[in-house]
C-alpha cells in the first residue's frame, strides 16, 4: 500500500528508501516566459503583468500561484483630473 506521501504506484517515480525527495526545479520568470501558454495557459502579456518586478527563481507551481493571485486582483480605479472615472 502506498503511503500518503507517495501518491503514485510506480516505484520508478518514488524516491528510494532513506533518500530525500528531489526538489522541483526553479526558474527565473525570463526562463518561463517563452512557454507561459504551455505552462500556465496565459498569454505573454498576462505573464508579464503577473511577473512584473519579481526577482529570483520560482517553481512552476509557485509561479502559477502568483499568476492566479494577480488575475484575482481588482483593477485600481482610474483617476482623471482628481476624479474617479
Amino acid at each position: 500500500m502506498a503511503s500518503a506521501e507517495n501518491k503514485t504506484n510506480n516505484p520508478a517515480e518514488q524516491p528510494a528508501e532513506g533518500q530525500p525527495k528531489k526538489a522541483p526545479p526553479k526558474f527565473t520568470p525570463a526562463q518561463m516566459r517563452p512557454k507561459c501558454m504551455e505552462l500556465f495557459g496565459v498569454t505573454a502579456s498576462t505573464f508579464d503583468g503577473a511577473a512584473f518586478g519579481l526577482k529570483g527563481t520560482f517553481t512552476v507551481e509557485e509561479m502559477r500561484a502568483k499568476i492566479t493571485g494577480w488575475l484575482a486582483q481588482k483593477p485600481a480605479p482610474v483617476k482623471k483630473g482628481g476624479q474617479v472615472v
